[in-house]
């Protein structure tokens, strides 16, 4: 199991989804976990456009976990936007482990993106939200939040591999694949 991290506009939902079609593996997306759902709490949460809980999101991934992913595969299934925080992250070590017998995941992806470099990304988009005091929040936010999912996941023994983000897609997913290769995950 890869998982990937990396701001908004560092691409890696794109990378994560190019690894999956050119290796053949499952990639899953909380976000479209979450669009696809049946379950009438998380339409409605996501209609009031709120978060879903930790709980909720853990449930809804340690259930496709066993639905999809086998223990012991290297690569296989690339986890993207989780986890989120440090509680998820736990959750995620502690159910893999008691269904594995170990962490199960092979490498955690980190694309580094300059802040200057996310600002012209985003900018790009000329959504109305996207103003770049908003960016500089969210930007704060998910380091805040991902630095010590990073640590914590480095503590238990997961290799995390920083990739630069920067340069186009095609240059970006040649330094993914580098990495997988020298971690013998390819």
């Amino acid at each position: 199991m890869l998982i990937f991290f990396g701001p908004v506009g560092a691409g890696k939902s794109t990378q994560g989804q190019m690894l999956a079609e050119r290796h053949g593996w499952l990639w899953l997306s909380t976000g479209q976990m979450f669009r696809d759902s049946n379950d009438p709490e998380v339409i409605a949460t996501l209609d009031r456009g709120q978060l879903i809980t930790d709980d909720v999101t853990n449930q809804v991934v340690a259930a496709k976990l066993v639905e999809v992913s086998h223990c012991g595969e290297k690569g296989g299934l690339i986890l993207d936007g989780y986890p989120r925080n440090l509680m998820q992250a736990e959750f995620l070590v502690k159910h893999e482990t008691e269904r594995c017998g170990d962490n199960n995941i092979n490498l955690a992806i980190n694309i580094a993106v300059t802040k200057e470099e996310t600002l012209k990304r985003l900018m790009l988009r000329a959504r109305t939200d996207d103003t770049v005091e908003a960016i500089e929040n969210r930007l704060e936010i998910y380091h805040s939040m991902t630095n010590p999912v990073l640590k914590y996941l480095a503590d238990k023994g997961v290799t995390v591999v920083h990739i630069d983000g920067s340069g186009t897609v095609d240059e970006i997913h040649g330094r993914i694949e580098a990495a997988l290769a020298a971690h013998g995950v390819v």
